[in-house]
């Protein structure tokens, strides 16, 4: 129960409004509070953040947040009776919200291997270290940002491996002579879908209980690339994974689908009634699980450009990189008011590129001696 000074009113809050009130101290992010939020009521990033930003603005607007903060403030100058060793309101210290990236890279000779930075590029760090002819690749952040699921292929076959954030404690979920890629972890952290067999499945983080998604009877060309929705009520998946309209092509089996986590109700997605070719993978949902950017061929500028549409209404995809740059792979930040994606300058080198969503501020993010691609933002680290 919350009483406004000033009106003399009360107000009575739920149990994710008193979680919520509870955090409101003046120094933690937007980005911290909601962290905490998903990771309490097994929602997404954007959802919680959503939810938080609406709640803290109501409460502005009932001026107790102002209240709360000044009561917080004061407390913090009363001894009440303690030394000064022992102080009434005792400052926890604050944790900037810190997003990393994953990617893969083969700079400095060595095979495609498993790296980390900031979201800002710096900090780089190596985790994995493939022997031989092994390589690693596609990583992908659990929700919690402390595991990273990836895939190593050796000369015979490529297979699902989970690791700490740190790159410790590696653990291979799948096995076998068959191929098992691109995984993709559950809004809870407690599913993965991936492609097996070139079709969609869906296992438990763990490697139990491998179920199929899509079959040949339903994608007789295969399927590849699984995103959860933000919600995690709908995945995308690219039809025919191996097929590009690129250069002239009459191949048009590269659809951009969707269907429900139990494989159920799949359909395409389309843009005045035609569908979306792709080429490549991956693509990647907005935060509020309306849009979804991918990279396809451009015809009139022979490179590959990075576009925008809407799941449910989409008229015309919205072009989101500038026609002079080769590009790929691209990932949103958290908040969805950047994204990192895979560009080539000029020199034939991959390297990872983020900008703003009008093609503003443009960052590269990693150096020319680290070819790299397939970048994956995390939620948040403290």
């Amino acid at each position: 129960m919350l009483l406004n000074l000033e009106t003399k009113l009360y107000y009575s809050l739920n149990e994710t409004g008193v979680f919520i009130w509870k955090r409101i101290d003046g120094r933690s992010g937007m980005d911290k509070m909601a962290h905490s939020l998903r990771g309490v009521y097994d929602i997404s990033f954007a959802r919680a953040r959503q939810s938080a930003e609406r709640f803290v603005k109501l409460l502005r607007s009932m001026r107790l947040v102002l209240q709360i903060l000044f009561i917080v403030f004061a407390a913090s100058f009363l001894s009440c009776g303690r030394t000064t060793e022992e102080p009434a309101f005792k400052k926890e210290p604050m944790h900037p919200c810190i997003h990393r990236i994953a990617f893969r890279s083969n700079g400095n000779g060595e095979r495609y291997s498993i790296y980390t930075m900031k979201e800002d590029g710096t900090d780089k760090k190596r985790l994995t270290f493939p022997i031989g002819y092994d390589v690693d690749d596609y990583p992908s952040w659990s929700p919690s940002g402390d595991r990273i699921a990836f895939v190593h292929c050796d000369s015979i076959s490529c297979n699902i491996l989970i690791m700490n954030s740190e790159g410790s404690s590696m653990t291979q979920i799948t096995s076998g002579a068959e191929n098992s890629t691109e995984p993709q972890f559950s809004c809870n952290g407690k599913k993965i879908a991936y492609r097996f067999r070139d079709q969609i499945w869906l296992m438990n983080a763990d490697g139990g209980n491998k179920t199929p998604l899509t079959t040949i009877d339903d994608t007789p060309y295969g399927a590849g690339g699984p995103q959860w929705s933000p919600d995690c009520k709908r995945i995308a998946y690219k039809y025919h994974p191996f097929s590009c309209p690129y250069a002239g092509s009459t191949q048009t089996y590269s659809s951009l689908w969707i269907m429900d986590p139990d494989g159920r109700n799949k359909k395409p997605v389309l843009c005045g009634g035609k569908p979306i070719f792709m080429c490549g993978l991956p693509m990647a949902w907005s935060c509020d699980g309306k849009s979804i950017l991918f990279y396809t061929w451009n015809k009139a500028t022979a490179k590959y450009r990075i576009y925008k549409i809407n799941v449910d209404d989409c008229k015309e995809p919205v072009p989101m990189t500038p026609d002079w740059m080769y590009v790929g792979d691209p990932t949103w930040n958290p908040s969805c008011d950047r994204f990192a994606f895979r560009c080539d300058m000029g020199d034939g080198l991959y390297r990872i590129c983020s900008m703003g969503l009008k093609g503003e501020d443009l960052k590269v993010l990693t150096p020319e001696y680290l070819d790299s691609s397939r970048p994956a933002m995390s939620l948040c680290f403290e």
